[in-house]
């Protein structure tokens, strides 16, 4: 809890997703009513307090001010924070530009970005094998991590009793489906097991848990189709050629290894991605600065990340606009 100017508080009314505030003795979450554009624009039509409606911003301060709440405002909650500074902090990193993140990362000594493979290239078998087995372990854990948490509401069947018979299934589902789909769709994906969820599938309910058993092992399947024609085709994959362009030559005295894989620090793809990882050093700094933050890459390589040794220390998805730390 944290007191704002009253000015101040106008100013974060209309900026803040979320603003909670004392008025006595009582806690109000402010509401606000949202109308869109015909371009999608959105603009605040109105505020809600309690069971009070308000037309205009105007309106909701002088309601305030008829309350008492002349020269300070009492915030409860400001975007989920509760202590201003911390909002503050939380605000700049958000906002960061780059030298702000290699300010505050300056005790990382590597960094990633991620490309994706297009699967015109060719991969070699053992580097197929490779993907797919991280590609499996990694969604049976995130699978068993789903399943514990309706185990401790729900009485279930044994996770791999469940994760042999899904698999089963949508082994099963391209033989039933796949010439429907392409007939009438003109396209078939094995996930879209999921969509026939409690209409002809073994589990239905809950809903949330087995959707995500369908949707991912059908997936899975997918994945495992395109790896097997990604080793057919007749161009092969160099993963350095990326140096060749003048975009990325001054990266490769930096360059350090290279991971092939679905999954990367920030993201499980449909696609092949291409992890890069680089030393962090005064001459891959002087790169990264040429890009006003870490959204502002539109090249082949995006999706910043920074590390200490092998630990992930922050992590940026370019294309969501969105960045966390670790």
């Amino acid at each position: 809890m944290f007191e704002l100017s009253f000015f101040e508080f106008s100013k974060f009314l209309d900026d803040t997703s979320e603003i909670g505030i004392q008025i006595g003795d009582k806690k109000y979450l402010i509401g606000k009513e949202i109308e869109y554009d015909n371009f999608a624009n959105l603009k605040i039509s109105g505020y809600v307090i309690g069971d009070q409606e308000f037309k205009s911003k105007v309106e909701f301060l002088k309601f305030l001010d008829n309350n008492g709440i002349k020269d300070t405002v009492t915030v409860v909650r400001l975007d989920g924070f509760t202590d201003y500074e911390e909002y503050k902090k939380n605000k700049a990193f958000m906002n960061a530009d780059m030298k702000y993140l290699l300010d505050m990362y300056k005790d990382c000594n590597k960094f990633e970005l991620v490309g994706q493979v297009m699967d015109c290239y060719r991969i070699t078998a053992d580097e197929s094998d490779e993907i797919f087995e991280e590609h499996k372990n990694i969604d049976r854990m995130n699978l068993k991590l789903l399943y514990y948490k309706f185990l401790s509401k729900l009485e279930l069947e044994p996770f791999d009793v469940i994760y042999v018979n899904i698999k089963d299934e949508c082994k099963a589902f391209a033989g039933k489906y796949k010439e429907k789909y392409l007939k009438e769709e003109g396209f078939f994906d094995n996930g879209f097991i999921a969509d026939h969820l409690g209409k002809d599938t073994r589990y239905s309910e809950p809903r949330d848990l087995y959707w995500h058993f369908y949707h991912t092992l059908g997936n899975e399947i997918d994945d495992a189709e395109l790896l097997t024609r990604m080793e057919r085709k007749g161009e092969p994959f160099y993963p350095k050629a990326i140096f060749d362009k003048d975009e990325y030559k001054d990266l490769l005295e930096d360059f350090i290894d290279y991971k092939l894989s679905f999954h990367s620090h920030c993201t499980a793809a449909s696609s092949v991605q291409i992890i890069y990882r680089f030393k962090l050093t005064d001459n891959s700094k002087a790169w990264l600065l040429k890009h006003k933050d870490d959204y502002d890459f539109n090249g082949e390589l995006q999706d910043l990340a920074f590390y200490k040794d092998e630990k992930l220390r922050f992590s940026s998805c370019t294309h969501e606009h969105y960045h966390d730390n670790i």
